[in-house]
């Protein structure tokens, strides 16, 4: 549910729709020219669906590279999040002093139930971070991947990214050494990725249906 609130912000590829006075946040987003528009474009949208997921790192503070772009991003993301999470709290608030909720079935006798379910049920409970986005542009960025065609992005071509990103191979320590299982990161966000795309694939097919 809480990534689902948040996919209507990707539906424009080129960029969120924010106000006049927001857009100040989205304004350089490259410094090389040598990237294609598209390119670029492209991976920028699949570096934010990334940002909705954590990047698991170890717990020594982040180390790794930053993007004022997705930082931006995600400071939108972590305002509808606050909101709709304040909208949960409230609602079921309401719900149970209303009456309208059976507590002895929901708390089945247990006053710490209510934690529980505020903690572990309701979603929107942790604020979001972009570790995971950055990972994933950088990934995409890296000269040996960008700019390519499909049949020219090689196993081993990806293989070798990984290794430096992780500080694998290289010996400077990569980009994301303190991660925990960047591989793993990287594989959930492709995979969240598919559903998004699917997802928007079928609202066309839906629209033009």
């Amino acid at each position: 549910m809480q990534i689902t609130c948040f996919l209507h912000i990707q539906a424009h590829p080129t960029g969120v729709q924010v106000s006049y006075a927001l857009q100040d946040l989205f304004l350089t987003t490259y410094n090389d020219t040598s990237t294609p528009a598209t390119d670029k474009r492209n991976t920028l949208l699949v570096a934010r669906v990334a940002s909705l997921l954590p990047l698991h790192h170890k717990p020594v503070g982040y180390v790794g590279p930053l993007s004022r772009h997705l930082h931006g991003y995600t400071s939108l993301v972590n305002v509808v999040r606050s909101s709709l999470r304040d909208l949960l709290e409230v609602t079921m608030t309401t719900l149970l002093l209303n009456g309208d909720a059976d507590r002895d079935v929901l708390f089945a006798n247990n006053a710490a139930a209510l934690t529980d379910i505020s903690l572990n049920h309701l979603p929107c409970a942790e604020p979001g971070n972009c570790g995971l986005g950055i990972a994933m542009k950088d990934y995409l960025d890296h000269e040996e991947l960008a700019g390519l065609a499909d049949n020219e992005v090689t196993d081993a071509r990806k293989q070798r990214v990984l290794d430096l990103a992780a500080g694998q191979v290289g010996g400077d320590g990569g980009w994301f050494s303190e991660a925990v299982d960047l591989r793993a990161d990287l594989k959930t966000a492709w995979q969240l990725w598919d559903k998004v795309s699917l997802s928007y694939v079928y609202k066309i097919l839906c629209d033009c249906g």
